[in-house]
C-alpha cells in the first residue's frame, strides 16, 4: 500500500524508526524511492544501513535530486561513492 500511495517525510521518519527495531531493509527501500523523503531523513543512517551499492547510490541520487548543495558536503564524508 505504501508503495502505491507513496510516502511523506513523516512516514519516512517512522519507517526509519521502525527499521531501528526490526532491521527490515525493505522499509528503507521505501524511503529511498522518494527524493524529498531522503532529504529529510538521516541520510548518514541510510548510507550506513544499506550494504548494497545499488541502494546507497539511490540515497545519493535522492539527495542530488532534492538538494544538490547538500550533496557536495556529503562527498567529503563519502568520497568513494563519488569516484
Amino acid at each position: 500500500m505504501l508503495k502505491r500511495g507513496g510516502i511523506n517525510t513523516t512516514i519516512g521518519s517512522q519507517l526509519r524508526e521502525h527499521h531501528v527495531r526490526t532491521y527490515d531493509e525493505g522499509l528503507l527501500v521505501l524511503v529511498v524511492q522518494n527524493p524529498e523523503v531522503v532529504k529529510n531523513v538521516d541520510y548518514h543512517y541510510l548510507l550506513r544501513e544499506f550494504s548494497e551499492d545499488y541502494w546507497r547510490m539511490g540515497v545519493l541520487e535522492g539527495l542530488l535530486q532534492s538538494d544538490a548543495q547538500q550533496t557536495q558536503a556529503i562527498a567529503v564524508d563519502y568520497p568513494i561513492e563519488f569516484t
